[in-house]
């Protein structure tokens, strides 16, 4: 059990975020990075709030949300009940299927929706696909035991594939399409890994409270043509185990102990 320090915390008082939200992100952000460990018992209130000069109700209110979302506990003293396990994800069924002890045809994935529509332009570049790309984008939640395991939104660029839609359909792998019919080698893929508090949509499909703590994994897929194939976002509570085919120097760095 180890005593934490006010000063392993850090706010910015010139910054337009509040105290408030600069606090939780900075205790969460330091518990999933495993620089805070189970057990560890949090500042005071009190010290925290003469260590930042900030009024008690503010770090009363980050210690009340952390508490509500099970990174602390309830009462003071504040100790740390969260250990993250770091989720390593891959859009594979046989790989869910290892991770979770099932034979592939015991993990199904159910489509909740399948829609076209033109991405903005901004958005159309920060996915790196074309200005005002039309897309194929599918939502879908994998389930294993009659539970849903993760969500997935994955997106087509249909310029690159018009033909993808007559070839689809929901009990596909998109990959598998991209292996099968246009015969294309997944080259690269970029990818970025952090924790977030579940969507409310999202949340609901997967069954978990609203901004319950989730690995949440960005991806862009390359060809051997360098261009993106591909785009999806992953969510998936902490507590179930995926492989993730990423580059480990990534994960390592993430979930590293100090």
């Amino acid at each position: 059990m180890i005593y934490v320090e006010p000063s392993v915390f850090f706010i910015d008082k010139r910054s337009k975020v509040s105290p408030y939200d600069q606090l939780l992100d900075d205790i969460i952000r330091s518990i999933i990075n495993q620089t805070l460990l189970q057990g560890d018992v949090l500042p005071t209130v009190e010290s925290l709030a003469t260590y930042f000069q900030i009024v008690q109700d503010d770090v009363r209110a980050v210690y009340d949300t952390l508490a509500k979302r099970g990174y602390v506990s309830i009462k003071p003293p504040y100790t740390v009940l969260y250990e993250p396990t770091p989720n390593y994800l891959f859009l594979s069924r046989n790989t869910i299927a290892a991770s979770l002890g099932k034979k592939p045809e015991e993990v199904d994935f159910i489509t909740l929706k399948k829609e076209t529509y033109r991405l903005k332009p901004d958005e159309a570049l920060a996915k790196r696909f074309k200005p005002n790309e039309t897309v194929l984008s599918l939502e879908r939640v994998y389930v294993a035991d009659g539970h849903p395991r993760f969500y997935a939104r994955i997106e087509i660029p249909l310029s690159v594939f018009p033909d993808f839609l007559e070839v689809y359909h929901d009990t596909l792998n998109t990959w598998d399409v991209f292996k099968d019919h246009y015969r294309l080698t997944l080259d690269n893929r970029h990818s970025q890994l952090r924790v977030v508090a579940l969507p409310k949509a999202i949340a609901k499909a997967l069954e978990l409270p609203n901004e319950a703590p989730s690995y949440q994994l960005l991806a862009h897929v390359y060809d051997e043509d360098d261009r993106c194939i591909e785009y999806y976002e992953i969510y998936t509570p902490s507590s179930y185990y995926f492989q993730l085919k990423s580059p480990r120097a990534l994960l390592r760095q993430q979930f590293q102990k100090p």
